[in-house]
């Protein structure tokens, strides 16, 4: 299953395409898709997503495409649910795993240590940049949960989990 490559990087989620980031990248993907997949969907209901996206990039049951793409709900109590798509919310934690984990740096003599930035200049508040694509990413996950749960006789297998916001604080 290839929802995601490494050239998905782009825009908010821009990772540089250097050899040796990429390796790293499709490592992070190869290992964190499929957890998140199963946090929002649950094992069961995440491996029929999985089978039913096959060698493809994207699901072909409709059931499935409704999570999948991108979409805008009224709820009630004036509540809207907006998700950014099943893509959008894997890119988001897969971006989050790999810089705050760049950030870090593993010396096999001194131990691991923050990344040094003498050379370079920050932006404004990247850390708090990167923060922001998980809170976006636990956005569309709650709004396709809650898609799930109010369509729930379409998805029985639903058993999903909640990710919480996070902060750089």
């Amino acid at each position: 299953m290839a929802l995601l490559e490494t050239s998905d990087f782009t825009g908010k989620h821009r990772i540089s395409q250097e050899p040796n980031n990429v390796t790293i990248l499709q490592g992070y993907i190869n290992v964190y898709q499929p957890i998140y997949l199963a946090k929002l969907l649950g094992a069961t209901l995440a491996d029929a997503f999985v089978a039913d996206v096959g060698g493809g990039t994207a699901p072909t049951d409709p059931l499935f495409l409704a999570i999948f793409d991108p979409f805008q709900k009224d709820g009630n109590c004036g509540d809207l649910y907006i998700s950014n798509g099943i893509r959008y919310y894997l890119k988001g934690l897969i971006y989050w795993h790999f810089m705050t984990d760049k950030r870090i740096q593993v010396n096999p003599i001194s131990g691991t240590s923050k990344a040094n930035t003498e050379n370079s200049s920050n932006s404004s508040n990247p850390e708090s940049q990167v923060y922001d694509r998980w809170n976006e990413s636990v956005d569309t996950m709650r709004a396709i949960q809650w898609y799930i749960e109010q369509n729930s006789s379409d998805y029985p297998d639903y058993n999903g989990q909640r990710l919480l916001f996070n902060s750089a604080m």
